[in-house]
């Protein structure tokens, strides 16, 4: 069995066991409040297995864009190209290796489902 480890002073994934055994799954930013921005997609998707998969997906696509100076208002499609590229995803770009796992289907899914729900929201 996998030891996870606790995350400090990054964005973590939470997972918040629920009173009838179920389990969900949160994005939490360092001062260990909930990021609205991906929660709000995670919610759409609260008691099934493709939250927890969506939510560390998300955590390690957040995680870059922060590294990379980006935010929702300023990313653009070649920057989350690059993303996919770094992420295993076939693109024509450095990086753009395809991968032979299901890493880079998850991220494109759980990307562009939370991109597609800010750009509804703004």
């Amino acid at each position: 069995m996998a030891r996870s480890r606790v995350v400090l002073g990054d964005l973590r994934v939470q997972v918040l066991n629920r009173s009838g055994g179920g389990r969900s799954y949160a994005i939490v930013c360092p001062d260990c409040s909930v990021d609205a921005e991906p929660d709000s997609y995670l919610q759409l998707y609260e008691g099934s297995g493709s939250q927890k998969t969506y939510a560390y997906s998300l955590v390690d696509h957040l995680r870059w864009r922060i590294r990379e100076g980006l935010t929702t208002e300023t990313i653009t499609l070649l920057d989350v190209k690059r993303y996919m590229g770094a992420v295993g995803a076939q693109v024509p770009m450095p990086y753009g290796q395809p991968s032979p796992g299901w890493t880079s289907v998850s991220s494109a899914c759980a990307m562009r489902g939370s991109l597609v729900a800010q750009a509804q929201t703004t």
